[in-house]
């Protein structure tokens, strides 16, 4: 497999079918750089077989990053805060707001994700 074959297999495994923009954001190229590749209308770059897992790399540990921006252990999780992720919800009444503050605390593991609490404090909060 040659470097335009392997940028296009993982182009399309990535992205699909409408790879090459994504593609060229991600390696920081123009589009219609890869698409000359593409048509032979210019040689591929000898270093983009070291530019693809540079770049995936990078965008793994961004994409990793933002799933766990809000993990926390969960001796931190304070009531402090569960009380303010319920007060960002509005509550049919205090006993339901209390009751989304106790399923919150029992959510709370070794590893919580403050997304999670969020996700129980909408479910008991009215709609």
């Amino acid at each position: 497999m040659n470097n335009l074959q392997k940028m296009e297999k993982i182009g399309l495994e990535l992205y699909g079918p409408n790879w090459i923009t994504p593609m060229s954001r991600l390696l920081g190229i123009n589009d219609s750089t890869i698409r000359r590749w593409l048509t032979g209308k210019s040689r591929v770059s000898i270093t983009i077989a070291n530019d693809i897992p540079d770049a995936l790399t990078r965008k793994f540990n961004d994409v990793l990053a933002m799933a766990n921006a809000d993990k926390m252990c969960g001796d931190d999780v304070t009531i402090g805060m569960i009380v303010e992720i319920a007060d960002k919800y509005k509550f049919s009444d205090e006993q339901r707001r209390e009751e989304a503050i106790k399923a919150m605390k029992n959510a709370v593991y070794d590893t919580t994700y403050l997304s999670n609490l969020e996700s129980i404090a909408k479910q008991w909060a009215a709609i």
